[in-house]
């Protein structure tokens, strides 16, 4: 069955996608119309999408054939942990410091850090626990200023 395209839409989401994979380089600049591009948005539409930004940047056949190519794979964001960082998280966890302390001076997030000092032995003291004896102190404190 033929469904009838509309121009102005598929115009649109084409003049996105394309814009957007020129700019980035993945779609060469004196490249008027990429037929395969086309193709997919007006299937796309034809199977009954009609948004414009969802037509635009859905999985297109560029996108396919770069992955395939190894372009534009994922890459890992965190930094490799060296031994120094380690002893370094060793230390903060063995002096009682807590995963927002160790994450502020290894300059990393608190879940990273809290992983990283269970994988190599040597966990943070659970919240609970830290809490409770942050109260135990401070009643402490509180008893010797009230004598």
């Amino acid at each position: 069955m033929f469904v009838p395209v509309s121009i102005d839409v598929v115009g649109d989401a084409y003049h996105i996608a394309a814009n957007y994979l020129k700019g980035t380089g993945r779609l060469s600049g004196d490249v008027d119309i990429h037929q395969p591009l086309l193709d997919s948005i007006v299937d796309d539409f034809r199977s009954g999408k009609t948004n414009r930004l969802i037509l635009a940047n859905r999985d297109n056949p560029v996108r396919k054939n770069q992955r395939r190519a190894g372009i534009g794979t994922m890459r890992m964001h965190g930094s490799v942990w060296t031994d120094a960082d380690l002893k370094r998280l060793a230390a903060i966890v063995t002096a009682g410091g807590t995963p927002l302390r160790a994450s502020a001076a290894l300059r990393r997030s608190i879940a990273v850090c809290r992983n990283q000092a269970k994988k190599i032995g040597t966990p943070f003291t659970p919240m609970q626990i830290m809490r409770k004896n942050i109260k135990a102190k401070c009643a402490a404190a509180e008893e010797a200023l009230a004598r």
